[in-house]
């Protein structure tokens, strides 16, 4: 072959890589994590808070998917999924429920359903690049109306699974960071799941469903940010200082916020913001009620976000 030949089609093998968007690699990273089988340890650090370390394993065994968080540093606690049922367990004991997916650290949606975020954030392809010594794909997310964090997402070459996730707050300071330290790809389910009689556990429809409470349906948003809707209402107790609180869940599959509303006996002494990394908690009255947000959403959304709730 000629060598002008040759760089042709070198140049033509490179521009067909280039040509797959950011939506595409993000359809063969869901891809792979919901087809392999692996095992990978990741940290993930907030500013100005502790490291977290984690372990992440997966596999499919005779057709049920199977998989299990660990946190490694901290309280006792860890989570399995065998199909769409999850189960928690932690120094308290063992809960579970019938989400189908394993939730933070891990941003489920982006990672097994991407496409389900396209209403809510555009992806941008930003090219090529290396974490810890691998070939990565660099991803932009970015939320559509510039009312959530923005998202950077470095995803293998090799093994489509992802490498690195960085979250930075709406004027570009590093909130959050989620890390690979290891990873593991192989073709046969993962010995670990052997200790698990895993056609002993409870079938989904077992398990109820949250109950939707009448009082937290009057309830509403006359504003949510692009993409976002209400996934949840119940009514809970949190204890025996606090009583029962409306809950209501605010997602659009990739930034989860929860809204706190109890009714008020006198007037709350103190309101106001506080930051831990890319966490806001932001209270406020309203009315007879305190308003409290929860969740990766910066501060000036969650006040709009309040001041936009009919009670």
């Amino acid at each position: 072959m000629s060598r002008g030949l040759f760089l042709f089609f070198a140049m033509f093998t490179v521009g067909c890589a280039w040509a797959e968007t950011a939506e595409e690699h993000l359809q063969k990273l869901a891809t792979a994590v919901n087809t392999a089988n692996f095992k990978i340890s990741f940290v993930t650090m907030q500013s100005d808070s502790e490291l977290r370390s984690y372990v992440w394993r997966k596999s499919l065994i005779d057709g049920s998917a199977v998989e299990h968080l660990l946190a490694q540093n901290g309280p006792h606690w860890e989570a399995l999924r065998v199909n769409n049922t999850v189960y928690h367990i932690d120094d308290k004991g063992t809960s579970s429920a019938a989400s189908g997916q394993l939730y933070r650290p891990l941003p489920t949606t982006l990672l097994t359903a991407p496409q389900q975020l396209e209403s809510a954030y555009n992806f941008v392809l930003l090219g090529k690049s290396r974490i810890s010594g691998r070939s990565a794909t660099k991803i932009r997310i970015v939320s559509k109306d510039n009312t959530r964090f923005t998202y950077t997402l470095w995803v293998d070459t090799e093994t489509n699974l992802m490498l690195q996730l960085l979250t930075h707050d709406l004027q570009g300071k590093l909130r959050e960071q989620l890390q690979i330290t290891s990873l593991e790809m192989t073709t046969q389910p993962l010995p670990f799941f052997e200790q698990f009689e895993l056609n002993r556990f409870p079938e989904m429809a077992q398990l109820e469903a949250p109950k939707l409470s009448s009082k937290s349906g009057e309830i509403d948003f006359q504003w949510l940010p692009v993409g976002m809707a209400i996934t949840q209402k119940s009514t809970k107790r949190m204890g025996a200082n606090i009583g029962l609180v409306q809950h209501i869940l605010v997602s659009d599959g990739l930034t989860d916020v929860s809204v706190y509303v109890k009714e008020l006996s006198a007037t709350l002494p103190k309101q106001g913001g506080i930051v831990v990394g890319a966490e806001n908690l932001f209270t406020i009255q309203k009315g007879r009620f305190e308003v409290t947000v929860i969740g990766k959403l910066p501060q000036a959304s969650a006040s709009k976000l309040i001041n936009s709730m009919s009670l």
